[in-house]
């Protein structure tokens, strides 16, 4: 709108009218630059949110590996645990079905034996030592950041997009338009 008129010619017509000239396009400019930075600020406010959202993914993944790996670790260590205890599961089973089994609830002192105690893997104390490691603390997302629209200065959305890369590399708003 005013960008058709160069501040000398103004300043030549009326120099009032050169001071409000001058103010005028200082107002736009302030306004434009305004426009830009809250949208690179948006912009970048979000893409952190997809990157801690992205982070956050990349945690509950090495999380579940890593309950994973503790799981086959704990199956290994404690096989034989396991393997006594499934064996007093299933003569408990025939027993309780009737059936004859062989009796070995006594040492060879006469002492009844305790029946054995099936081993349990904690996956919550798992958790707890993967996240109370500082690389694996649980990353906060921030809220969602809505798209703003300027009724003042129009703009596609491909337009928006160029000027605030621009904007972000310090190129001068104005110079652009």
């Amino acid at each position: 709108m005013v960008e058709q008129f160069t501040q000398e010619d103004v300043d030549q017509y009326h120099t009032g009218l050169g001071r409000i000239f001058k103010w005028l396009k200082l107002a736009f400019a302030t306004r434009k630059t305004e426009i830009l930075r809250r949208k690179l600020l948006a912009k970048r406010a979000r893409e952190e949110r997809e990157s801690c959202i992205q982070q956050e993914e990349d945690r509950k993944q090495r999380r579940a590996e890593h309950l994973q790996e503790q799981h086959e670790k704990w199956l290994a260590d404690y096989a034989e645990e396991l393997e006594i205890f499934a064996k007093w599961e299933e003569r408990e089973a025939k027993k309780a079905a009737g059936e004859e089994v062989e009796d070995t609830e006594e040492d060879e002192d006469g002492n009844k034996i305790p029946p054995p105690v099936k081993p349990v893997f904690n996956e919550e104390e798992v958790h707890a030592s993967f996240d109370e490691r500082s690389e694996n603390q649980v990353v906060t997302i921030p809220p969602e950041v809505e798209l703003e629209f300027d009724e003042d200065w129009p703009m596609t959305p491909d337009e928006e997009f160029d000027l605030i890369d621009k904007f972000a590399e310090g190129v001068n708003p104005l110079a652009i338009r």
